[in-house]
């Protein structure tokens, strides 16, 4: 039983962990100038924290990057009430 619980913290502690890996992950895309790419990352990160502004924001730019307004303009529009 012991055993049973340690090994799902252990897999729940590497779930977090990788969420916080893939969000530096696009950050680094992001600064690589890889807007594409940092833009597919933005949202998969969007999927599990729908109202996280910065999220959104960052894709934003990615859009605006990537000279593909009309994206852009959606990705932020949540940030206007």
């Amino acid at each position: 039983m012991t055993r049973t619980l340690f090994i799902i913290l252990a897999l729940l502690s590497s779930l977090t962990l990788s969420a916080r890996t893939t969000k530096a992950e696009a950050d680094t895309l992001y600064s690589q100038h890889h807007y594409a790419e940092a833009a597919k990352a933005y949202s998969e990160l969007l999927k599990g924290h729908p109202h996280d502004v910065q999220l959104l924001y960052n894709i934003g730019n990615c859009y605006y990057r990537l000279k593909d307004i009309p994206h852009a303009i959606l990705a932020i529009q949540p940030l206007n009430p």
